[in-house]
């Protein structure tokens, strides 16, 4: 009975291998179709407010929409606009307003 049991537990386990290739912003433009998932490899440049950040990776810049509960790294470490860090979401084309990023993570680039 308990083999059955451990048989059916969800696996735990996480993807470490490679993903996506990463974009750059000037490509986001030419993304046809709504809610396209990026990687994008760069510098938050500035906090607009609440949510709202933008980014830069040198070919242009973008906004970022990030729920706190998206960034990873530790508690004690804090970023600057000279810090790299990676970012992947969803590009969000927008008809009215500037073009956005919903982020679903953030990470240090090492």
């Amino acid at each position: 009975m308990s083999a059955l049991l451990i048989g059916s537990l969800p696996a735990m386990a996480q993807y470490v291998g490679p993903h996506a290739a990463s974009s750059t912003v000037q490509q986001l433009g030419g993304l046809i179709g709504k809610d396209r998932f990026v990687t994008l490899k760069g510098n938050i440049t500035r906090h607009v407010g609440k949510d709202l950040y933008e980014f830069s990776d040198g070919t242009g810049s973008v906004y970022l929409d990030i729920d706190r509960k998206h960034w990873r790294w530790p508690a004690d470490t804090s970023i600057d606009h000279t810090t790299p860090v990676e970012i992947r979401g969803k590009y969000i084309s927008q008809a009215f307003g500037p073009d956005k990023v919903k982020v679903s993570d953030v990470r240090l680039v090492k």
